[in-house]
């Protein structure tokens, strides 16, 4: 090879060496740690009342990683701002005045959730009411839940009803007008909200004719109370039946949880015992109810006395109350399913206190237990239980 070969040559071999070392040594994509998101998601109630409520959903992840949350129903309000790492996302429940239940969904942080809502409950105290032919009134009661919508629809041409509509318990008049037939009596089927009341009337008799007959002794009768609450534990209660000597009347249960272990039947005033058992369900909201039929013959019929069994529906309450030997006040404040207003009680006590509320007085929803206590004069400590519904709490006070 000549000189001016290697000359020319020259160049390019070691331009084509710094090629090779160029690309032998390009430095390889900085590796970083790779981010997952992993979210746990706690939503603290699903199920709710007709009345509707509040509740929250707390999302637990890394402090980089987003999510929102989002409603899927037009009844359930979510808040939807997008967050980043851990938070808690309040959501409302509107109320509800149909009586089928209800359900619909929320996802937050990707992740859905089914919350139900019971419908509203509407109760009729007769399920039939029958008049003379010459006409009258009379009075059905409504036991529907706070709030919930009824209205009196397919009422007859010949019965007025007041009033005809409204929201929650009431009392209803109906006023049945003469039957003009002689011969025919007639029936209507009334329904108010999901209950249907029968109406009866009979045909029309002219007064008969001659003397008129001596009135004969008549049997009125009243029940008391006509509804009870009754403990998730389960528990015994009686009913008085008020009336005059020789009325004769019945009681019965159709229902296996709840019995009658005296007054089955009677002639004249009397007491109906029952004993309920334990609700076995443990959400307030799995509610159950029994009705003693209080039963006599007259135009009434009787009378449906309505006993109402929440599931647990223990209140919220810290023990022991610790007082010092000087006494003082203190209180606390519960809930008790508010949304439901949960019955309950206080019950208990001892002489050197006074507790508000005032016990065996029946109240419902949230409240403040308030405890005063009188000095103690002794050098022993003292102590004594208050019950607020089914919660006992301790009441302790020091010595001298």
């Amino acid at each position: 090879m000549s000189a001016r070969s290697l000359f020319v040559a020259g160049p390019f071999i070691a331009a084509a060496a710094l090629v090779h070392g160029a690309c032998s040594e390009r430095p390889s994509a900085p590796v970083g740690p790779s981010t997952s998101c992993n979210f746990s998601v706690t939503v603290n109630a699903s199920r709710f009342g007709p009345h509707g409520g509040t509740a929250t959903a707390a999302v637990t992840t890394g402090s980089s990683c987003a999510w929102s949350a989002s409603s899927a129903a037009d009844w359930i309000t979510v808040d939807g701002a997008s967050r980043t790492g851990e938070g808690t996302v309040p959501f409302t429940i509107r109320s509800f005045d149909n009586t089928v239940e209800r359900s619909g969904a929320i996802t937050i942080a990707q992740q859905s959730f089914t919350l139900t809502q019971s419908g509203c409950i509407v109760r009729l105290t007769s399920s039939e009411i029958a008049f003379a032919g010459d006409g009258g009134s009379s009075d059905v009661a409504i036991e529907a839940s706070d709030g919930c919508r009824w209205l009196v629809e397919n009422a007859p041409s010949w019965a007025t009803f007041d009033p005809s509509s409204g929201a929650g318990s009431a009392t209803v008049r109906i006023r049945a007008a003469r039957n003009t037939s002689t011969t025919t009596a007639r029936d209507a089927s009334v329904q108010i909200g999901a209950q249907v009341l029968a109406l009866h009337q009979s045909e029309f008799s002219d007064p008969p004719s001659g003397p008129t007959p001596l009135p004969q002794p008549a049997c009125s009768f009243s029940v008391s109370p006509v509804e009870a609450y009754v403990p998730s534990a389960g528990g015994r209660g009686s009913v008085t039946v008020a009336t005059g000597v020789g009325c004769a009347w019945t009681a019965n249960s159709s229902v296996p949880h709840m019995r009658i272990t005296r007054g089955t039947s009677g002639t004249g005033p009397g007491t109906i015992d029952y004993e309920v058992e334990r609700n076995p369900q443990t959400y307030v909201t799995d509610f159950r109810m029994a009705a003693i039929e209080v039963r006599w013959n007259t135009p009434t019929a009787g009378q449906n006395v309505w006993l109402s069994q929440f599931g647990n529906c223990s209140p919220t309450l810290s023990s022991p109350m610790t007082f010092g030997a000087d006494g003082g006040e203190q209180r606390q404040n519960f809930l008790v399913e508010s949304p439901f207003r949960c019955p309950w009680r206080v019950e208990g006590g001892a002489s050197w206190m006074t507790v508000f509320p005032p016990t065996g007085m029946i109240f419902r929803g949230d409240g403040t237990l308030v405890v005063t206590v009188a000095p103690n004069t002794s050098t022993q400590p003292r102590s004594a239980v208050v019950i607020v519904g089914e919660r006992p709490v301790t009441i302790i006070q020091a010595g001298r």
